[in-house]
């Protein structure tokens, strides 16, 4: 079963540590200084730390929604194979992959893809060199972390599945 059309894999903006890293090292910021104040300042001091303390939690609310919307796709799914953008704009044929399977590397999942060996030829020299990187550490032509997906890498290898048949 091919799903109809294309599809953007959007990476959650949550999982994604430098979108949530900025926002979250100026709330801790603001929740010290509002405690600081509430603590040392009377009424008036209580009533500005918890203001700064709610505006702080509301900005980093809405910076973190911002940043999903704007997150920009890591690849595309399409009935002709993979579309993905590191290190250039490329495509893998669904019938160039071999294997998807889960991998499991310094206690994290990846999803990692084995590709034919001709498949390798047609790609650009970058991503060739990078494929002959990751096989000879990895053992994968391809390493998908969590961090790309917008899914966990199970059900992630389960929709790839779909695409591929």
């Amino acid at each position: 079963m091919n799903p109809a059309g294309s599809f953007d894999v959007k990476p959650n903006a949550i999982r994604s540590i430098k979108k949530v890293i900025l926002p979250f090292v100026f709330y801790i910021a603001f929740a010290v200084l509002s405690c600081f104040v509430i603590q040392s300042g009377g009424f008036l001091g209580t009533l500005f730390g918890i203001m700064s303390l709610i505006c702080s939690i509301s900005a980093i609310t809405i910076l973190i929604f911002i940043a999903s919307l704007k997150h920009p796709a890591s690849m595309v799914l399409t009935p002709e194979g993979i579309q993905r953008s590191a290190f250039g704009n490329y495509l893998i044929c669904w019938q160039d992959i071999k294997n998807i399977e889960v991998a499991n590397m310094e206690m994290r999942k990846y999803v990692g893809v084995q590709l034919k060996p001709d498949a390798i030829n047609y790609l650009p020299i970058n991503v060739q060199k990078s494929i002959s990187f990751n096989k000879s550490y990895f053992g994968y032509d391809i390493l998908l972390s969590e961090l790309e997906l917008d899914r966990p890498v199970n059900k992630f290898i389960i929709l790839l599945e779909q695409y591929r048949q």
